[in-house]
């Protein structure tokens, strides 16, 4: 056990790590129940119908709570370690906060007005750029944590899906496009009725099945993923002319994600934790080994 005045901020890392895993095990429990259904949607643009996931039910609350305390597990070290250091030279530590920028420029404001705060620990903060365009999940973190202290705005990713598509049944009409169209995605040839892609960048993803196949199963299975942002591109599974029935496995993958953070809305929630938390365990311990080594 560390005997340092940054023990208290250090406890706070710690107890974002056991919150980070509860609230990975909150959002298995939540996806377990399949809250989820593949709809058509008549699109009077193109002419066709797309078929996508919908989420029928809300996030709980639970998965809520637990990610706006973890960030606030993560965020607040960060003052209390400058804190521990000002009391130092100081008889108070008021007045003393992390600071975050939007840009350098901002950042930089915020940081020349830490007037307690030594030069040595204003370069380990500098170095660490909190700020848009620097390190962004830092940036994140304090934004965040910042705008809502019980409630993070999550949105549900789809990150991919696996379809058995050389078993796709078509009954009656056709399927145009298998994946979503602006990721990897496999097209209707009109000449040989076969699904093609000619691009290799949007060429789907094959994943061999393990052991030997089972009867009239293939031996291989497709990934398709998208590379958009936007909500109703990611769910996006087949495109099909009006009225089309079939059938096909499909196998979703849906995550968590933070919808305010720029530049990382397709990143799923745990993995973006567990980098805002390293990144504060790195400046706590730059902080710990200048002033309490």
């Amino acid at each position: 056990m560390r005997a340092t005045p940054l023990l208290a901020a250090f406890s706070k890392i710690e107890r974002a790590k056991a919150q980070i895993h509860d609230l990975n095990a909150a959002i298995d429990a939540f996806l377990k129940h399949h809250p989820y259904e593949l709809t058509a949607e008549f699109d009077p643009k193109s002419g066709i119908d797309v078929w996508r996931y919908r989420f029928t039910a809300e996030i709980p609350d639970d998965v809520l709570n637990i990610a706006a305390e973890a960030l606030h597990s993560i965020r607040t070290p960060l003052d209390k370690a400058l804190g521990a250091i000002v009391l130092k030279t100081h008889a108070s530590d008021s007045g003393v906060a992390f600071p975050f920028g939007v840009d350098e420029d901002k950042f930089k404001e915020a940081l020349a007005k830490q007037r307690k705060l030594p030069d040595d620990a204003k370069a380990i903060i500098a170095t660490a750029k909190p700020y848009l365009g620097g390190t962004d999940l830092l940036y994140w973190l304090n934004e965040l944590d910042r705008v809502d202290k019980h409630r993070a705005d999550f949105v549900p990713i789809h990150r991919s899906v696996v379809i058995d598509h050389q078993a796709l049944i078509v009954v009656e009409g056709s399927v145009l496009s298998i994946g979503p169209r602006t990721g990897l995605h496999l097209v209707l040839d009109p000449k040989t009725h076969h699904m093609v892609q000619t691009e290799e960048a949007r060429m789907p993803i094959l994943m061999p099945v393990a052991g030997p196949p089972p009867k009239f199963e293939p031996a291989f299975r497709t990934i398709f993923q998208t590379d958009s942002i936007r909500p109703e591109d990611q769910m996006e599974v087949f495109t099909a002319t009006p009225g089309t029935q079939f059938y096909a496995e499909v196998q979703p993958s849906f995550g968590i994600a933070f919808s305010k953070a720029q530049g990382f809305e397709r990143e799923p929630v745990i993995g973006v934790l567990n980098q805002m938390r390293d990144l504060s365990m790195g400046l706590l311990l730059a902080l710990e080994g200048r002033f309490f080594s």
